[in-house]
């Protein structure tokens, strides 16, 4: 039964992985922007918090401005742009002075 449970997982898992579409995430300074084929301009991010860091990979979650659960999870890769990931690397933790603060009050620890 574990193997069965096992195997629809990671089925599921790629099938998921399958349809996740590249998106690129861009900083300048003051907020995130997430451009998509169909959002060319970008969609303005809130707050962007590190899940899980590989060094060579990030898993960030951003939540909508004014939500504690709404947001987006982003699989960032360095092999997607090398060049340019020990930017996006201090952006990611040094780019907003208190990220916390974009969370709505009773969501703020």
């Amino acid at each position: 039964m574990q193997c069965l449970v096992a195997a629809l997982v990671c089925a599921l898992l790629h099938r998921f992985w399958r349809a996740q579409r590249q998106r690129e995430l861009h900083w300048d300074g003051q907020v995130w922007r997430l451009h998509t084929p169909s959002a060319p301009d970008g969609i303005e991010l809130g707050a962007l918090f590190v899940a899980l860091d590989t060094q060579h990979c990030l898993l960030v979650h951003y939540l909508v401005r004014g939500s504690a659960w709404r947001g987006l999870w982003l699989w960032l890769d360095a092999a997607t742009a090398p060049q340019h990931w020990h930017a996006l690397r201090c952006a990611v933790y040094f780019g907003v002075d208190n990220p916390r603060a974009l969370l709505p009050e009773e969501a703020a620890p």
